[in-house]
């Protein structure tokens, strides 16, 4: 495994230390047999990964940023007419809601809109809940508070930090990219909204990014304009899409638990050469598989149909 170096440089603001810059430096890419290729393709336009420790496979929890401040908030002793507004946001909280509507709380707690919209309001002068939409003739949704765009010091893991790094200045892939430098520029702040990729000029890509973002870990959705940004890689296997779990399928169909390279997927299932390195950078990247370097790559099913069935359809052996 090559070395790998993170230097971080911070500046104050308003007495708030602020991540400003990050540099990642590596020789070369450990989970790639050659290293000239594209990874882009027409089905796949995949992450690649760096990592300087030995990962258990295991979700390691998805607090994001300001999470335990909303929980302190909520828990805080409320008056018996207002204990079930803090049950039902807890709950929101826990189960990884973190959008709601006041019709959908009138109707859960029984009580007039507008008595709930009076009191959402009052969370909102708390920073406890947020609007994120409010237009004339329309059901107002609301979120947990983001912030207000200041600074704020987060815990962020040391592999979090390389991921994006690593990600940031990978040139062969697009989505790579395009996911490392816009989180990187947000994590001073803990979110990230569709306005950080229209500034890049690329609105039609937070979609898709973002969708990969959350699958492996790195980003919570709050609605479709924002995503929390994680304090730790939270990998997430039952958001695998369909193609995702066929392909997984198939490979294990074809493998098991036995070790295999690039080239026995491209003679097996008869995949081309970039589409199956694509798909085997992304199942890295997605903690389905190992990756053991023996003159090539060779790779090895981390998990299973029996132990996770949500990684695979309904034809694993």
């Amino acid at each position: 495994m090559p070395s790998t170096i993170i230097t971080e440089k911070r500046t104050r603001s308003n007495s708030i230390s602020a991540i400003t810059e990050f540099t990642f430096l590596a020789s070369g890419d450990p989970y790639s047999d050659d290293h000239g290729d594209s990874l882009d393709s027409a089905n796949a336009d995949t992450l690649v990964e760096e990592t300087t420790e030995e990962d258990t496979g295991e979700r390691k929890g998805g607090e994001w940023v300001g999470e335990s401040r909303i929980r302190e908030r909520l828990e805080r002793p409320f008056n018996s007419r207002s204990q079930d507004y803090k049950i039902l946001l807890l709950q929101y909280l826990k189960t990884g809601k973190y959008s709601f509507d006041s019709k959908e709380v009138s109707g859960i707690l029984g009580k007039k809109q507008n008595t709930v919209t009076a009191y959402l309001r009052k969370l909102m002068e708390e920073k406890i809940v947020t609007i994120t939409r409010d237009r004339p003739g329309m059901t107002m949704i609301y979120s947990f508070y983001r912030g207000d765009d200041q600074f704020v010091e987060a815990d962020y893991s040391d592999e979090l930090i390389s991921m994006l790094s690593s990600l940031s200045v990978n040139h062969r892939s697009g989505r790579d990219s395009r996911i490392g430098k816009a989180l990187l520029q947000r994590i001073p702040y803990g979110y990230i909204t569709i306005d950080t990729y229209r500034k890049f000029g690329e609105e039609e890509k937070w979609q898709s990014d973002m969708e990969f973002a959350e699958q492996i870990g790195l980003v919570k959705r709050v609605d479709e304009s924002c995503c929390f940004i994680l304090k730790m890689i939270d990998y997430q296997f039952d958001q695998m899409n369909e193609m995702q779990r066929k392909r997984a399928t198939e490979m294990y169909n074809s493998f098991g638990g036995e070790l295999f390279s690039q080239k026995m997927v491209v003679a097996t299932l008869s995949y081309s050469a970039n589409i199956a390195k694509a798909v085997l950078h992304e199942f890295r990247l997605l903690r389905i598989l190992d990756c053991h370097k023996d003159g090539i790559n060779m790779y090895q099913f981390r998990v299973n149909p029996k132990e996770n069935p949500e990684c695979f359809d309904g034809s694993a052996a």
